[in-house]
């Protein structure tokens, strides 16, 4: 064979670990257990032949699973498929991408090498994306593409110039509309859909390209004839509401006398304005005059008060040492008070009394001593000794206090000192480690502060802006030439609009004048043709014949019968004079008498001779007149013509300048968000390298606080332990010194005891020597007391002589003082009192004059705001002759406001009447989207400027649209849109040959059925095809459409438009299709294809028109029976599409026990007669039944996996023939 699949190879595919090469070129069996993959094997032959993955589940034992995930599941698995092209081996290669979750489709001109896939010395597998690569370095042609629709373009169509040789059909084989077929042979399923779309492709392939081209394009909604109609309507919505054109044109004439009066409002406010302006300049130089002698005087007024101030300062000054002095001398007066001096002074006065009594207490305190002195001296001595020894011991024990305690600290600070140094070394240590932490840390925060700042202020390219600025300039400039357009193409419309009207009038001149002429031509000849009569005219004849016939029959025969020429004249030779008529006799005295004499006749000729020369010189004036106007129009519209251009070019340039700028605009936004975009993609790996940095750092920090921590318990333990020393030697000592003054107390008791009653035996008494002994200390303490006061009291003295005699005589100083400032503060009251009432009277001037400038400035805002901010340019609407400026010239600010809002009310209301009007036209203007009316009037918009111009604007372009001609061209052009109703009779055409082409189809495909079928049951096949064309909707109102169309061309002229009859027809048609419950576009014509077909099952004739009918429980028979009919309906079409190309095709067919041996063997003899393979599985087959295919492979679980085991086919009659899987060995793995 030339074009065929030959083989199919698994490597590390869903059977696991293995390459499975299994030959296909020939009918092929696949026998093995429920469950184990056979149908999953069946399903890549449809995906071989173009199919989509997705439209084929995967079934497995693992439940449903993707393409990818159940064939292709690891790196190293493929899915091979060896076929010829043209004759040549070629592969089809399935593998996965690397880190994708999609396979790639793999051309491959070579045939299958196990080498290309598997690393044999080394005995591994290939990986999938390293495919490419060893093709390359092999040197063998290639090519790889990505979807299932370029494979199937390249494998079945053969329309790819450069993948030809991959084909697996001739050129331009088009043998992709088989792929549905291939799926439905292996789903058994008939899907008549897809055989509709086959077919549908096939009836488009054989229109010819004008018929095809005329389907494609004629719209389900027919746009264009939709757009005719709205056109239409539009038009007759204008033509209606025309009267209203002259409403706006009153309308416009009250406005502009309106305006022409607020005008002259406008010119009257400023001038208004400009003298009110005079004023306050006026009333601001009389403020400036006041307000200098205002600061003079006050300058004045200050100098004086600061000559008061300089005085009462002076006396201030004076008289603050004297009040300040007076201050001390009561405050040292109260103090010396609250310490009660007079007191101490007396008790100072008797203290040699008390010298006195302190000696004698003394004097007898000293007896006493002395006389128990001899007792007290020996036990006292022993006291003493005892005292002297406790104390010995204490001093010991508080040196070694004091020694402990010096060494302590000394060894403390040793300690102290060494643990510094460690925490000081640990510190330096941790900071030269987070160090360059830090430091990369302070380097990405400026990098991050420096990219924040740039993508909160995102700048496009230099180059960008250069262009925004180049562009901008640009538009202003093309605005500036479109403006400029306009206006030149305005005034050549006027121009042109002046010169047709002329034109008109010289054409109506000449019109009147042509006309007078025929008609003094027409005179002229008749008179003439009355005195040259002819010879044979019937007045020639009477001239010469019959004298004085005038006053006979000349009364009653009119001119043309006198100028008739086939009358045929002559004499009654009987009675030549009678003056009967036919035998009558008439007075002809008493009819009207005709001037036919000749000379009345030359008389005629004369005169209108010479109106006739009359009428020629106006003729020729007229049309001098008509060749001027004609030449003067036709200079204007060219001149018109020129200006639309550059107009239009104007236009253009300003659109494509537009354009531009905002294609820049969108680049440098673009640019703009593309730069913020790359600064944020930056932004976001500082920061997250940040983060990784802070991480670091805190992890760092957290180490050396542990570290830290650790030297410092490690440090406290250290100075608690000696601490505790220490506080143990400490305690030892105190526990040692209060045992020594333990026993130094009891011996002092002891002795004491001793020396009491060593005393009571020589009568001395202790507590009287005891007594003496306070009473002597008391007087002494009070004794010293007394004389600490004895300085303070002589202070005391010496203020009062000196400095308090002299109190009286400063308070009177402080008196008189205060009187001269008393006077000099009435003084300067009453100063200010009469600069406040001076200031008043000018301020008073001052405020007077603001007042007035006040009401002026009022007036000037009231007129600025009310009437010249919105007055804009009203002005230059008025003439200074106006008679109504002079008027309003007299008005105050209030009248003039008052008048200028009541014209504003009169305006407004003419405005909203031209608004109501032009809103009307407007709507109608607006509401036809599309029309050239419409489009006219969007073209107007650009002129509209604010909303009272574009009011009035509008209602001139209404009027400009009806008095320039626009309206009579749009009827013009929508004459000639309605041509295209032509299109209805050829889309009708176009239709009826695509119905044709379905039943030509019909019949290729009934001889392509073979029909000489070997089957028991089945004897006859015979499909029926049709295109109901007449399920749609809308099909007879085409056909009905058409037929109005050729009637309205036949009757009427070629501009007219239709009639409301066709219109109504044209509408109901458009409605009807829009509203169809069978609308389907070109491409969708397939759903109008109906199947039938008819077959002879046992001698009795059955008949089925759906996918049901070949299907189910619900067949026309049983499954095999079913599934052999549509395997021959299918195989019809295969024939039939495939037009005799060498090309054999490979289906796979699940569970072909549901036929019986007879028919299994009938089948694959059509089949393989027809040049197909036949693939099926089954869990089982008869022994016998295994010899009908060419290839006999087992599929069965190996070693935890799967292997396919092939049968080499014995010679008939041996043992394997009739067990063929009984002993492996004999098979091939």
């Amino acid at each position: 064979m030339e074009f065929g699949l030959r083989k199919i190879v698994l490597i590390d595919s869903y059977v696991e670990g293995r390459a499975s090469e299994l030959d296909v070129s020939g009918h092929t069996n696949i026998s093995g257990a429920n469950g184990i993959g056979k149908t999953s094997f069946l399903k890549l032959i449809p995906i071989f032949y173009g199919e989509s993955p997705r439209r084929l589940t995967v079934e497995s034992a693992n439940g449903n699973e993707s393409f990818n995930s159940f064939y292709l599941k690891r790196n190293g698995s493929y899915l091979v498929f060896e076929y010829l092209s043209h004759g040549q081996p070629k592969m089809a290669v399935f593998c996965n991408r690397r880190n994708e979750a999609r396979h790639r489709h793999v051309f491959i001109d070579s045939p299958y090498r196990e080498d290309l896939f598997i690393d044999v010395s080394n005995e591994e597998i290939y990986p999938a994306h390293t495919l490419l690569s060893r093709l390359n370095a092999e040197g063998i042609g290639h090519m790889s593409v990505d979807t299932t629709q370029q494979y199937r373009q390249i494998l079945l169509d053969g329309t790819v110039s450069k993948a030809y040789h991959f084909s697996l059909c001739p050129r331009n084989g088009r043998m992709s509309k088989l792929t549905p077929l291939f799926t439905g042979m292996f789903k058994r399923s008939v899907q008549f859909a897809d055989l509709s779309k086959v077919i549908q492709e096939y009836a488009m392939d054989k229109l010819d390209d004008d018929a095809r081209q005329i389907l494609e394009n004629f719209s389900v909604h027919r746009d264009h004839l939709t757009a005719t109609l709205t056109q239409y309507d539009a038009y007759q919505a204008l033509e209606k509401a025309r009267p209203e054109s002259d409403q706006l044109s009153i309308l416009l004439d009250d406005y502009t006398l309106t305006n022409t009066k607020l005008s002259a409002v406008v010119v009257a406010s400023r001038d208004r304005q400009t003298a009110l302006e005079l004023q306050v300049r006026a009333y601001d130089e009389e403020n400036q005059e006041i307000g200098q002698k205002l600061s003079d005087e006050d300058k004045a007024h200050s100098k004086a008060l600061e000559e008061l101030d300089k005085q009462k300062k002076a006396h201030e000054e004076q008289r603050g040492p004297i009040a300040t002095r007076i201050d001390n001398i009561q405050r040292n007066k109260t103090s010396y008070d609250e310490q009660e001096l007079p007191k101490w002074e007396q008790k100072l006065a008797g203290i040699w009394e008390l010298v006195g009594r302190h000696e004698s207490y003394a004097n007898q305190l000293k007896i006493l001593a002395d006389k128990s002195e001899e007792v007290r001296r020996p036990i006292e001595a022993e006291i003493s000794t005892t005292r002297e020894r406790a104390q010995q011991e204490l001093d010991r024990l508080e040196g070694r206090y004091k020694e402990l305690t010096g060494q302590h600290q000394s060894e403390r600070k040793v300690i102290s000192d060494r643990q510094s140094r460690e925490i000081r070394e640990q510190a330096k240590k941790q900071q030269q480690s987070a160090s360059t932490l830090q430091g990369s840390l302070s380097d990405l925060t400026s990098k991050i502060s420096r990219l924040e700042e740039r993508r909160d202020n995102p700048q496009a390219s230099e180059e960008l802006v250069r262009q925004f600025t180049i562009a901008e300039s640009a538009r202003d400039k093309a605005q500036e030439a479109f403006d400029t357009a306009q206006t030149d193409n305005l005034n050549a419309s006027q121009r042109f609009e002046t010169a047709d009207n002329y034109y008109r009038a010289a054409d109506q001149r000449f019109t009147d004048a042509r006309e007078w002429c025929e008609k003094l031509e027409e005179a002229h000849a008749n008179a003439l043709s009355l005195v040259n009569g002819k010879e044979s005219s019937l007045i020639y004849f009477l001239n010469k014949n019959k004298p004085g016939w005038q006053n006979t029959l000349g009364r009653v025969l009119e001119p043309e019968i006198l100028r008739n020429e086939n009358l045929s004249p002559s004499l009654d030779r009987d009675y030549p004079d009678s003056q009967s008529l036919c035998g009558v006799s008439i007075d002809f005295s008493r009819l009207p008498e005709q001037e036919l004499t000749p000379a009345a006749l030359r008389s005629q000729m004369e005169e209108a001779a010479e109106d006739l020369g009359k009428a020629e010189s106006e003729e020729a004036a007229a049309e001098k007149a008509l060749a001027r106007a004609n030449n003067d129009r036709n200079d204007a519209k060219e001149h018109l013509n020129k200006k639309k251009a550059a107009f239009q070019r104007a236009h253009t340039e300003l659109e494509s300048a537009k354009d531009t700028l905002s294609t820049i605009r969108q680049k440098k936004a673009q640019s703009e968000l593309n730069n913020k975009a790359e600064t944020e993609r930056e932004l976001s790996k500082l920061v997250a390298e940040k983060g990784q940095l802070d991480k670091q750092m805190e992890a760092l920090e957290s180490s050396q606080d542990s570290e830290a921590e650790q030297l410092e318990a490690r440090h406290e333990e250290e100075i608690e332990a000696f601490d505790t020393a220490y506080k143990d030697a400490l305690a030892e000592i105190e526990a040692s010194k209060t045992q020594t003054r333990d026993t130094r107390d009891a011996d002092i008791k002891r002795l004491q005891e001793q020396l009491d009653q060593a005393l009571a035996g020589h009568d001395i008494d202790p507590e009287e020597m005891e007594r003496l002994s306070r009473s002597v200390k008391q007087l002494a303490e009070e004794i010293e007391t007394i004389r600490a006061k004895e300085i303070l009291v002589k202070s005391y003295k010496r203020f009062m002589e000196e400095e308090y005699a002299l109190l009286s005589g400063l308070k009177e100083d402080v008196s008189s003082l205060d009187k001269e400032l008393s006077f000099l503060r009435d003084e300067r009251a009453e100063a200010v009192r009469n600069w406040n009432a001076r200031r008043r009277e000018l301020e008073g001037r001052i405020e007077k004059n603001n007042k007035a400038k006040t009401q002026a400035n009022t007036d000037m805002t009231t007129l600025q705001v009310s009437i010249l901010q919105t007055a804009e340019d009203r002005e230059l609407l008025v003439s200074e002759h106006n008679e109504s400026l002079a008027l309003f010239r007299e008005m105050n600010a209030n009248s003039l406001t008052h008048e200028y809002q009541m014209l504003l009310q009169r305006e407004s209301s003419k405005i909203n009447e031209l608004k109501k009007v032009g809103t009307r036209f407007a709507t109608i203007f607006e509401r036809f989207t599309g029309t050239p009316s419409t489009q006219y009037w969007q073209e107007a918009e650009l002129d509209w400027d604010g909303t009272a111009a574009q009011v009035i604007i509008r209602a001139r372009a209404i009027l400009e649209y009806f008095r320039g001609g626009k309206h009579d061209l749009v009827r013009d052009t929508l004459a000639s849109g309605f041509s295209n109703l032509d299109q209805i009779d050829i889309y009708r055409r176009a239709m009826e040959g695509f119905d044709k082409r379905i039943k030509r189809f019909n019949k290729e495909l009934s001889s392509s059925i073979e029909q000489n079928l070997n089957f028991k049951a089945i004897e006859r096949v015979e499909p029926t095809v049709t295109f109901e064309l007449e399920e749609l909707d809308y099909w007879k109102d085409i056909k009905s459409l058409a037929d109005s169309v050729r009637t309205w061309r036949e009757n009427t002229t070629l501009n007219s438009l239709p009639d409301e009859d066709l219109i109504l027809s044209l509408r109901n048609y458009l409605d009807t299709f829009e509203e169809s419950r069978a609308n389907v576009t070109v491409k969708e014509l397939w759903r109008l294809i109906r199947f039938r077909f008819f077959i002879i099952e046992n001698g009795k004739p059955k008949t089925g028109s759906s996918s049901k009918d070949l299907s189910g429980d619900e067949g026309l028979s049983s499954n095999g029976l079913s599934y052999i009919v549509m395997i021959v309906l299918f195989l019809g079409f295969v024939n039939m599409l495939r037009k005799g190309q060498p090309v054999h095709l490979t289906w796979s067919l699940d569970e072909l026990s549901a036929f019986d041996n007879d028919n299994k063997r009938t089948l694959l003899a059509l089949l393989a007669e027809h040049h197909i393979s036949l693939i099926t599985a089954c869990p089982d087959m008869g022994d016998r039944q295994l010899g009908m295919f060419n290839q006999v492979y087992r599929m069965e679980r190996c070693d935890g996996g799967k292997r396919f085991v092939r049968w080499r086919m014995p010679e008939p009659g041996t043992t394997a023939a009739n067990n063929p899987f009984k002993d492996i060995s004999q098979g091939e793995v």
